[in-house]
Order: structure tokens, then sequence, then C-alpha cells
């Protein structure tokens, strides 16, 4: 299990001229030198600060990038440790299979902070203690806005419901808002509206951009996750008389309904995340209830080809992924010119899509 995660650590946290946004972070390393200081600072003042400490303290970018990879891997792991009772082999491969490819590789860097932050809420949701549950979600906010979905949702936990009304409104759900989806979001944008800069970055996403563009409605993807949600119904009551059980329960259903919106609404898939670990133990935690060997077997074949198929649909999507280079080798010679880093995925890439332009440089 450690060289497992140690090579996960270095694979995923020590990546170079991969990914996308490090352009941007690496080029407004530091508050001071942000374009908008004062616009970061008011909406997601976390990582500026973050940074900028970093940056006081004699850290070049990457050192401060890798460090922070580290940490932010590290508390996942040890929250994956705390919630799955068994098969945490599994749950560490599925999770960082299916969600770490994104979250260290193409690496949003703030919202991966932020996701890590809620990591920390979910003792005082169990509890029921919302002011200490609000402080966390806040502070996580401070990096993502994101982040303020959970206050949506904290009203929902425990679901009270049974499980054939859920199954229900799980149908309903997903029909509707295919139909419903481009009213309702302009309905979300508007309840935004009375805050200029919020309102213009939602804009900028989904009226003026192409977030509505060729998205999908049905696909292999959404089959799964619909079989997994008929699987966690099925075993509703086992799962929730384990240790954490209505928790998991929780927050794998509310992974599986926002899987919808993520899939429709390309950007609202950063919503899904904040539920990534508990989905990932909840899907995981299905084998130990399948009594059958044999069904055991076929359910963890599954798995692995769903991950398989996941992993290659994943890093042939975008010039993001491959080539593949790590910091590790550059660590006692001289840093690469920027320009030849931000160009070098686009340059190299076997899988740049036509839609796909290079880094912009001034």
């Amino acid at each position: 299990m450690n060289t497992l995660l140690f090579a996960l650590a270095v694979i995923m946290c020590f990546g170079y001229m991969t990914g996308s946004d490090w352009r941007s972070y690496e080029r407004y390393y530091g508050w001071l030198a942000s374009p908008n200081p004062f616009e970061g600072l008011i909406l997601e003042p976390g990582y500026i600060l973050y940074s900028l400490a970093f940056e006081r303290m004699g850290f070049s970018f990457w050192p401060f990038f890798i460090i922070t990879k580290l940490l932010l891997f590290y508390l996942l792991v040890r929250t994956i440790k705390k919630y799955s009772a068994e098969n945490l082999l599994l749950v560490i491969s599925f999770f960082f299979f299916f969600f770490g490819l994104f979250l260290f590789i193409d690496n949003p860097m703030r919202n991966l902070m932020a996701v890590c932050i809620t990591l920390f809420s979910y003792k005082y949701l169990v509890e029921r203690r919302f002011f200490f549950f609000l402080l966390i979600i806040l502070l996580a906010t401070c990096f993502h806005l994101s982040a303020l979905l959970l206050l949506l949702v904290y009203p929902f936990y425990p679901i009270k419901m049974g499980s054939r009304k859920l199954l229900f409104l799980y149908f309903l759900f997903n029909v509707l808002f295919i139909l419903t989806y481009r009213f309702l979001l302009l309905k979300f944008i508007g309840l935004f509206s009375f805050i200029p800069l919020v309102e213009l970055k939602m804009n900028s996403y989904f009226i003026e951009g192409n977030e509505l563009v060729d998205n999908s409605i049905v696909s292999f993807g959404f089959i799964v996750q619909v079989l997994f949600f008929l699987l966690i119904i099925w075993k509703r009551e086992k799962l929730e008389a384990i240790k954490y059980g209505k928790l998991i329960f929780w927050g794998t259903v509310c992974y599986l309904f926002l899987y919808r919106v993520g899939l429709v609404i390309d950007i609202f898939y950063r919503f899904q995340l904040y539920f990534s670990v508990l989905y990932s133990v909840g899907i995981c935690s299905i084998v130990s209830f399948l009594i059958i060997k044999s069904n055991k077997l076929i359910y963890c074949s599954f798995l692995g080809f769903f991950l398989m198929f996941v992993t290659y649909k994943t890093i042939t999507s975008s010039y993001k992924y491959i080539p593949y280079t790590n910091y590790i080798p550059y660590l006692f010679e001289n840093e690469l010119p920027f320009d030849y880093r931000a160009q070098y995925n686009f340059m190299y890439s076997p899988y740049l899509k036509d839609d796909e332009k290079g880094y912009e440089l001034d």
C-alpha cells in the first residue's frame, strides 16, 4: 500500500508541463503580481494570501505548488482511510484514477484546496453543529466560491426519504433537469445579480461562453452512474449500518444527483467534487455487501473496466495529460523558460483538439 501511495504521490503531485491552470497560477504567483488583486481579494482571498505567504518565505512557484499538492494528497488519503473500513486499496485506486487525473494533473488548484478544506466539515455535519460547519465552508469559499453549495445541501442530511421515493425522485430529477436546465440556469445566475463580479463570471461561462454547447444528455458514463444509484439504493440498509454509513450514503446520493447537472453543464462538475471521497467509498463499499463470491468478482472486474475506460477517455480527451512530464528530473537544473513550458503540450500532444489553442503570451 505504501509503495502504491508513494508512486501515486510522485505521479500526481510532481507534474510539470501537464495540465492547464498552472500557467495562470505561475504568471500571477503572489497577490501583488495579480493583474486584478483587489477583485481576487474580495471574491476568493484564501489562495491569494496563502500563495503570498509562500512567496514571502522565498519559495519559487514550483516548490510551492508541489508542496501544496503533497499536503492535499495527504489530506485526501487520510480521509479515505478514515471512512474506508474495508476495501482501502480499491477506494484509493478508484478515487485517484476517477478524480485524481483532473484534480492533480490538470489541477484546478483553488477548487482542489476548497474540496480538501471541506473534508473537515464532515464531523460537524454528522454532529449537526451548524456554526462550526459554516465556519469551515466559509473558509473553503475563500479558496473557491463553489464550496457554498454545501450550505444548500446541509438541511438534507441525513436523507430521511424512503428508498422508493428517493428512486422516483432521482429519475424525475434527471428527466426534468434535461427539459428545464437552461431556464433554471438563468434563474441561478439571477440569484447572484446583486454581486456584479460573480454575475459577470457566470455570464462569461454560460451566456457568452460555450458551456452549453454539445454537452451530453446521455452517455456511457451516465448509464454507469444510474447503475451505481440502483446498487446504492439496493444496499442502502447495509451501507447505513456501517460506521459513517449514513454520511457515506448521503454523499454518494448527492454526487449522483449532481452528476446529471455536471453532464449537461460542464463547469458544474466542480460541485460534484465536494462529494468525491464519500462517493468513492460508497461505490467501493458495495463489494463488501455482495454475498456470492462470483458477484464480488464480477463487480470488481466491472469497476476495473470502468476505471480503465475513464482513464483512457480522460488522457485522450485533451492536450493536458500527454506528454506527461515530471518536475523531479529538473530539480537540480535551471528552470526551463516559461514560454517553452507553456507551449510544450500544445506542440507535442497527439490529443490536441481543433478547438484548443496554444497559450497566448503577452
